[in-house]
């Protein structure tokens, strides 16, 4: 009796690779990922769409700011490429993300984020304020999938 060794994997039997697909490929978001297990970094995501849309070259050397200010009764957050500005600012990683574990807290708190969800923002150009072009971040809310929506037909 002949018995024939397999070495290794055999290509055939691999699982395929997955490919990353852009969530919101035209459309310039930020992500503010949940808040970590012990030890953890508080990470923020930029998208393709988000890193072209501030002109940013992921070299390592480039900063953001995030600024949450009050206005009317809630609170807004607004982004600013800051490389070379003397304000509190954070580095912006090669693989498009930052940390930062104060800014992340006064998000959540003063704008009222569940810390342990994925949020979401749509970044939109503000206006320029001392040579520094503002972005407003949008708020984009998650989808509840447990929820049932009722259409007009089904009201009829």
């Amino acid at each position: 009796m002949s018995v024939e060794f397999i070495w290794g994997v055999p290509k055939n039997t691999r699982a395929p690779r997955k490919t990353n697909v852009e969530k919101y490929p035209d459309t310039p978001v930020l992500t503010m990922l949940p808040t970590p297990e012990k030890g953890g970094g508080y990470k923020f995501e930029l998208n393709k769409n988000l890193v072209e849309f501030l002109g940013l070259e992921l070299n390592g050397e480039e900063m953001v700011s995030i600024s949450v200010s009050p206005q009317d009764d809630t609170y807004v957050a607004r982004l600013a490429v800051t490389t070379g500005v003397d304000v509190d600012q954070y580095l912006v990683k090669k693989n498009s993300s930052f940390s930062n574990k104060p800014i992340h807290q006064h998000m959540v708190k003063l704008m009222g984020l569940d810390g342990s969800l994925e949020n979401e923002f749509i970044v939109k150009y503000e206006n320029t304020s001392n040579d520094m072009k503002i972005y407003v971040l949008e708020f984009i809310a998650p989808i509840v999938e447990d929820e049932v929506v009722e259409t007009e037909a089904e009201l009829a």
